[in-house]
């Protein structure tokens, strides 16, 4: 590890087999970006001991963008040149610019997008499990992530509130349509009486975890659920029954 200014050197001896990975970046979040060059200079060793190539040790698709392009699938732009596959766990960090551009369709079992990085998405993303879009996603495309939607809205699109299953005997999920990325959700779950039961705001994975927790914890009855989001504004009716006896 070598920290500082201007011309940096060091040496490395490996003890291992495998994949060396060289990363540089800023050590505060809030220094400008700037030029740097990295020049490595490998010395093999003198007696070839294992012919056979270590895979990559990363159990992650990290973006880099050393390449130089936005290709995604392009190898040299990734760590360890690890393209994104159904089964990967991807990572867009920032600072690694150019920032990736997709624009075909594809699955993935986790995305990331740390804050300052970016995503041009102009096709169908399908993610199975941890989506967490802290950055910037761009583009005509969508984002399928288990029972709902992300899309990223253009122009006046207006966002479509549901509840599914409804009716049930368990919490419901909150599903949306047209809904801009990082877009904050104001809930409210009134009685059939009109008494207000409880209320919440935040972004969609935050208020839809709530809602779930929440109409779990109801006794049997009819709920209005009134969510609004800017202009949109949808009152929503919600019935829970009674737990199935067997």
């Amino acid at each position: 590890v070598r920290t500082g200014m201007g011309v940096l050197e060091g040496a490395y001896i490996p003890n291992f087999t495998g994949w060396i990975t060289v990363k540089v970046k800023n050590s505060v979040r809030t220094n400008p970006m700037q030029k740097c060059w990295v020049n490595v200079t490998y010395a093999a060793p003198a007696v070839v001991v294992d012919a056979v190539s270590a895979s990559a040790r990363n159990t992650a698709s990290v973006w880099t963008g050393n390449a130089g392009t936005n290709q995604w699938n392009e190898k040299g732009n990734w760590e360890e040149g690890i393209l994104p596959e159904e089964t990967s766990d991807v990572l867009i960090p920032e600072g690694n610019e150019p920032y990736p551009k997709l624009d075909e369709k594809i699955q993935l079992e986790s995305l990331r997008i740390e804050v300052g990085a970016s995503l041009v998405l102009n096709a169908d993303l399908y993610v199975n499990q941890t989506l967490n879009l802290e950055g910037q996603l761009i583009g005509n495309g969508s984002i399928h992530h288990a029972e709902y939607t992300l899309i990223r809205a253009q122009g006046d699109v207006i966002a479509e509130f549901s509840l599914f299953p409804n009716p049930s005997s368990e919490g419901v999920s909150l599903l949306v349509q047209n809904l801009p990325v990082n877009a904050v959700i104001s809930l409210e779950i009134f009685g059939v009486d009109g008494k207000l039961i409880a209320t919440t705001s935040g972004n969609y994975l935050a208020v839809n975890d709530w809602t779930r927790n929440l109409t779990a914890s109801l006794p049997t009855g009819v709920y209005v659920v009134r969510c609004q989001m800017n202009d949109s504004l949808n009152s929503l009716r919600f019935i829970k029954t009674a737990n199935k006896s067997y």
